[in-house]
């Protein structure tokens, strides 16, 4: 995780939110499924360790949020994605517990179940879209301007919402996405 939170990070600030998560969720899910199926304990631990970087790259999710977020809910939203972390580190510890006390697959059963949240977090993922933020901040204005016109369903977009930040037209940075 270590490894894979920088690294992974650098891949959504150079080409996207969504792809970088499709990449860390593919691999995750990729690893979590040869997992059980590992013929002996160095491939086990190299699957482990590839889960493990990917698993680095789940922060994008929550940079993902907060650029999608109305700045009002942001705090709500990103709490209950910290808290849905949580829950799910303490259902993968009852999960260790009832796989390995009540089934025979021992370990395999418990990787068996172990990925299926990476299957569907992966599932989840394909049905993301780009954040309009980092459309606008790498230039591709017209796709931003399509992508929030598509989360308005229909409305259209408040005046000034497109407007360059104080802060990054000062800089000479790109605009931000929104106030």
């Amino acid at each position: 995780m270590a490894i894979g939170a920088p690294a992974l990070g650098a891949v959504a600030d150079r080409w996207g939110r969504k792809p970088a998560l499709l990449w860390t969720s593919g691999l995750l899910c990729l690893a979590a499924l040869a997992a059980p199926l590992a013929p002996s304990l160095p491939v086990l631990l190299a699957l482990r360790a590839l889960a493990g970087f990917a698993i680095g790259g789940g922060h994008i999710s929550f940079g993902l949020v907060a650029e999608m977020t109305p700045r009002r809910l942001r705090a709500r939203i990103l709490m209950l994605l910290n808290g849905a972390w949580v829950a799910g580190a303490l259902g993968a510890g009852s999960w260790a517990w009832l796989a390995i006390g009540l089934n025979s697959w021992g370990w395999r059963g418990l990787l068996w179940g172990a990925a299926i949240p990476a299957v569907l977090i992966t599932l989840g993922v394909l049905t993301l879209g780009e954040s309009p933020r980092w459309l606008w901040n790498s230039g591709r204005n017209d796709r931003a301007v399509k992508r929030l016109e598509g989360m308005a369903r229909g409305k259209e977009l408040p005046p000034g919402t497109l407007e360059p930040s104080p802060a990054r037209a000062a800089e000479g940075s790109a605009p931000s996405a929104w106030k």
